[in-house]
């Protein structure tokens, strides 16, 4: 369902109750470890990824 327009009267509650779970679910630790760590996996990816193709602009495919 598409967001309300901000001058909808319904905008500022919505928000608001948007708002109050995003901090509770931050406030979670179980949440904030799982976050944590896709985050982490997320950046060894790109990383990974980064590497091989610079190997590859370097080296070429057939390398």
């Amino acid at each position: 369902m598409a967001w309300p327009t901000r001058d909808d009267t319904d905008y500022r509650k919505k928000v608001d109750a948007y708002n109050a779970r995003r901090r509770k679910r931050r406030e979670d630790e179980a949440y904030k470890a799982k976050e944590t760590a896709r985050q982490r996996a997320s950046k060894a990816r790109l990383a990974e990824r980064r590497k091989a193709e610079e190997w590859e602009r370097r080296h070429g495919k057939e390398g």
